[in-house]
């Protein structure tokens, strides 16, 4: 157990009463920690050294899924999600999403966001080496964990929600490189990933964002290349 610096702090997460952090630690390295009650102050613990060779394991984008727990963890030569079975104890590689080799680098990768709805992780990875932006999925188990679609890699959005769930679908923002930046969505299957409407017609972008669920609608920032950002919504 030890004290807690904050600026060692990388991400923390609340999930079934525990707080989670992934921390950059001396000895350690970064890896996942979790906070412990000791007579009524909380100190940091180590949660799991998985890299137990060496430092810097990097766990990354924790997620509460299902009754466990989800998070990435990236190496020298590979990016894999993992996950902790509450019930067995067991912490342990779903699946291994990338391996570098001589023409790619674990610097020309990054995991960019995580979203869990209706009992499915949803995540991006960005490819620097190939221009692009991957969409994922997975059920917590390595068959049902896999690509749904490839992407243009275009630099973010300010403050833009990536991913959000509504009536049985996750909507996003995203380039096929025919379509422009616009609004897709996606049941969680690669057939069922689509562009859901094309706001700004052509290769021009609508570069939709901002969105959130408000009364049973999804509203949503967009340029129709006519009259600027303006307020959306849609119904589904």
């Amino acid at each position: 157990n030890k004290s807690i610096v904050s600026a060692a702090i990388i991400e923390i997460v609340a999930y079934k009463q525990q707080w989670y952090l992934v921390y950059k630690d001396a000895y350690y390295g970064q890896e996942l920690f979790k906070l412990q009650e000791q007579n009524k102050t909380y100190e940091l613990a180590l949660y799991k050294n998985i890299n137990q060779k060496g430092i810097g394991f990097s766990p990354q984008l924790i997620r509460g899924f299902q009754k466990d727990l989800m998070c990435f963890y990236a190496t020298e030569d590979a990016i894999a999600l993992w996950r902790y079975a509450s019930d067995s104890k067991q912490f342990y590689e779903v699946k291994t999403i990338y391996l570098t080799n001589e023409q790619l680098s674990m610097s020309d990768l990054q995991l960019d966001f995580a979203y869990v709805y209706e009992q499915k992780l949803y995540f991006t990875v960005i490819n620097y080496a190939s221009k692009s932006l991957e969409l994922w999925v997975s059920d917590g188990n390595a068959s049902g964990t896999f690509k749904l679609k490839q992407f243009v890699y275009a630099q973010p959005l300010a403050n833009d929600q990536q991913l959000i769930g509504y009536k049985h679908l996750i909507y996003f923002n995203a380039n096929d490189g025919i379509s422009g930046q616009e609004l897709w969505c996606t049941d969680g299957s690669i057939k069922g990933t689509r562009l859901f409407k094309d706001i700004s017609p052509g290769k021009s972008s609508s570069s939709p964002q901002w969105m959130t669920v408000f009364k049973d609608e999804l509203y949503f920032v967009a340029d129709n290349y006519n009259n600027g950002n303006e307020l959306w919504k849609t119904n589904g």
